[in-house]
């Protein structure tokens, strides 16, 4: 099965800063690199400007917090070179 969505978000760094999810299907492709980011995610990337997490890796779930709902994904077995599929959890 090779039917991916998309999760799609969208960042304001206001003032005040905001962080909604606007799209977020069941199965998507993540990419190592946004993974890797994340896990090294510095204020003003993946965190909020205060320090507070926008995505994080807990083990293989991947967790993005926005404003208005929170996403989480399991990281799944790699797709191909570069990407990792990412379902939700049961």
């Amino acid at each position: 099965m090779d039917d991916f969505g998309e999760c799609v978000f969208t960042r304001d760094v206001g003032p005040p800063e905001r962080f909604t999810i606007d799209r977020a299907d069941p199965r998507i492709l993540v990419s190592a690199g946004v993974l890797e980011e994340i896990r090294n995610a510095q204020p003003g990337e993946f965190l909020t400007f205060d320090g507070r997490p926008r995505a994080e890796l807990d083990g293989d779930l991947l967790k993005i917090y926005g404003d208005n709902r929170t996403v989480i994904y399991r990281i799944g077995e790699k797709h191909d070179r570069l990407n990792y599929v990412a379902e939700w959890p049961d």
